[in-house]
């Protein structure tokens, strides 16, 4: 908190949004604004080229290419892009709290 009072907020910009996280009384918490602002920004997005890197756990990371399909209340589509060409892409989904949280990382291609 500040000298004032008022609760501290920092400003984090990933590569496709932008949410503030509040501190109080030293413990971040996100709010509901911040969740539809990135549902929003993903929403903006459907049907563009994206790299996303989801965090398997460990400090791993799998990392693909592919394109945002659908949007939903609690979840979003990609669709991968199967580089081998052998089978047929897969669609895989995410939670918005997972870009929140950032163990899912986004990053918009060029078309």
């Amino acid at each position: 908190m500040t000298k004032d009072g008022q609760n501290d907020k920092i400003t984090i910009k990933p590569c496709m949004v932008v949410y503030t996280i509040c501190i109080q009384n030293g413990v971040n918490f996100m709010t509901q604004l911040d969740l539809q602002r990135v549902r929003q920004s993903i929403n903006q997005q459907v049907g563009n080229r994206i790299k996303i890197s989801a965090n398997r756990g460990r400090h791993k990371f799998e990392t693909a290419k592919g394109v945002i399909r659908e949007t939903y209340p609690n979840i979003f589509l990609v669709e991968i892009e199967d580089e081998s060409g052998k089978d047929q892409n897969k669609t895989v989904s995410f939670s918005y709290q997972d870009v929140i949280t950032k163990d899912v990382r986004m990053m918009l291609l060029e078309n």
